[in-house]
């Protein structure tokens, strides 16, 4: 006897525990090798708007010079290494797109449909980084998130 009878939903709630899991094994290893006081996890969270549809291609760009600006900070700054940096957006419920960094020196992985074009996007952008301090990335964090945010407000 199933506990759901939507096999989709207990298909979803099994892969999220994976994927928790896998962080979880993927985190106690890092934190073997690093020393745990060097060690940043943040988030932030930003509802981008714009009063003319942006096309996904303007959005990915974008997402892209951001997260070339991160890594050029981390490296410059004294990280040692990165867990991840994934920038995770949806669009009412209905879109999602995953833009993940896990290693500075290799191009990033993009998951996921967009739209053709959207006026409203949630985005989430979350890191897990080795050696700068909480501090400056989280300033860093922000100014980005502000810069997306006023980029895609200030388009005519």
């Amino acid at each position: 006897m199933k506990v759901f009878d939507n096999g989709s939903v207990y298909d979803r709630i099994n892969c999220l525990i994976l994927r928790i899991k896998l962080f979880i094994i993927n985190l106690s290893i890092n934190t073997k090798t690093m020393n745990s006081n060097s060690t940043v996890a943040l988030t932030k969270k930003v509802i981008i708007t714009s009063s003319r549809p942006v096309t996904k291609e303007d959005f990915i760009k974008k997402i892209g010079e951001i997260s070339k600006n991160l890594i050029e900070y981390l490296k410059e700054n004294g990280c040692k290494e990165i867990g991840h940096i994934k920038f995770i957006s949806t669009t009412d419920g209905e879109d999602y797109l995953q833009f993940s960094v896990h290693d500075i020196s290799k191009k990033p992985k993009i998951q996921g449909i967009l739209r053709k074009t959207f006026e409203k996007i949630k985005l989430t952008l979350n890191i897990i980084e080795f050696g700068v301090g909480r501090e400056k990335i989280d300033n860093k964090l922000d100014s980005e998130m502000k810069n997306i945010k006023d980029y895609f407000s200030n388009l005519s």
